[in-house]
């Protein structure tokens, strides 16, 4: 698993919060772990939505 998607899923992840005001407050090792487990397929659809859920902060207006 070296071909460059997660590192690019991450920055699209990363671009979509920015521009929508929220940003991961996860560290590195959670971050790198979801990106490993969404590319692995063994991640649900509501699991992924509970991590961002917990890991999101939203920037003030």
């Amino acid at each position: 698993m070296r071909d460059g998607n997660k590192r690019t899923a991450l920055i699209l992840l990363i671009i979509f919060l920015r521009r929508n005001g929220a940003r991961l407050i996860a560290d590195d090792d959670a971050v790198f772990d979801y990106i490993l487990d969404v590319a692995q397929g063994n991640l649900a659809l509501e699991a992924s939505a509970e991590f961002l859920e917990a890991n999101l902060q939203r920037w003030a207006d």
